[in-house]
């Protein structure tokens, strides 16, 4: 089971689900994005491998003693279980996987969204393999009330195809995409460069990708930006303050990358440290209150300000969670 990696939510082996819930409610989250793997729910052997048994696999015996201790309750519950108590928490084989998921949690009433896909990029992308209508399909099908979110080619980042080539699906009222804007798209040129000169070409180039499909009365959130939460990073906020001025212009509704403080276990680190990670190595603080508040201060009623909340490091699809403080 190493070479799959961990398949539990983050954190657990720090604080309960409910103490994390509050945390996300509190920090000034309403939305959660919770990522998770493919073959959670399409690979036979996760059928009734428990959270223990994952870890001793993992060979994090101290994280086990640590979740027992925290999370009384699902260190024995197969891995899927234990992954619907964390939704459930939040809120007091490609398309049978994602029917699967859809099913699993119809009748959930804070999952509000599924995204079909999680960064596709490399060589082997294409236009026409990235039309998803088989999918979305059967998530519709599976569950008639979440929203069915689209991602782009580029690792996210870009949906510029859907200008001359629209999705065709049988349903309407329920489409939503995403796109990606990352810091590190443009390198060090934040902190080098004139960020006038920077912010229009920027936008010039976000418009061509995915502002255009506002335009076209398509709804659109990006559904991942990240930011060094140490505060150090010039590069990092210079970048927050062209983000936060088209947020606000467009009206943006926006993911976080990342609510995790530290990682059970990444690369060959055990108890990796996150530093875009909202939350520090305890899971219990704030990294860095001055560095969310920048982008939590001009939080408005009716907008979704989401975090992503891992499961493992190598996740690819998302959920999307309400999150209340009832």
């Amino acid at each position: 089971m190493r070479e799959l990696g961990v398949v539990v939510a983050e954190g657990l082996s720090k604080q309960s689900m409910d103490e994390i819930a509050k945390k996300i409610v509190s920090t000034g989250f309403n939305c959660v994005r919770l990522a998770w793997p493919l073959f959670l729910v399409t690979n036979d052997t996760y059928a009734y491998l428990t959270v223990r048994q994952s870890f001793q696999g993992l060979g994090l015996l101290e994280s086990i003693s640590c979740i027992q201790a925290n999370n009384p309750s699902i260190i024995d519950l197969p891995l899927i279980k234990a992954h619907q108590a964390v939704v459930s928490s939040l809120g007091d084989n490609t398309v049978m996987g994602l029917t699967q998921m859809a099913t699993i949690f119809n009748g959930f009433p804070n999952v509000v969204g599924m995204s079909l896909r999680n960064e596709l990029g490399g060589q082997k992308q294409n236009v026409n393999d990235w039309y998803m209508e088989k999918g979305a399909e059967a998530v519709h099908s599976a569950n008639p009330d979440v929203l069915v979110i689209l991602s782009g080619l580029s690792y996210g980042t870009d949906l510029s195809f859907l200008r001359n080539r629209p999705v065709n699906l049988t349903f309407t009222g329920k489409v939503v995409f995403e796109v990606r804007w990352y810091v590190v798209s443009d390198g060090q040129a934040w902190k080098n460069g004139n960020p006038n000169q920077l912010y229009g070409r920027v936008m010039s180039n976000m418009t061509r990708v995915s502002w255009f499909l506002l335009d076209q009365g398509w709804p659109l959130f990006v559904s991942e930006f990240r930011l060094d939460q140490r505060g150090t990073n010039v590069n990092d906020n210079r970048y927050l303050g062209c983000f936060l001025g088209v947020e606000a212009e467009l009206d943006l509704d926006w993911a976080l990358r990342t609510l995790v403080g530290i990682y059970y276990l990444r690369g060959a680190v055990l108890g990796f440290d996150e530093v875009y990670g909202v939350l520090n190595w305890n899971w219990c603080d704030i990294r860095i209150q001055a560095s969310c508040n920048k982008y939590l201060s001009s939080n408005l009623l009716f907008k979704v300000y989401c975090c992503k909340y891992n499961i493992g490091t190598e996740s690819c699809f998302d959920s999307y969670a309400s999150v209340s403080s009832a």
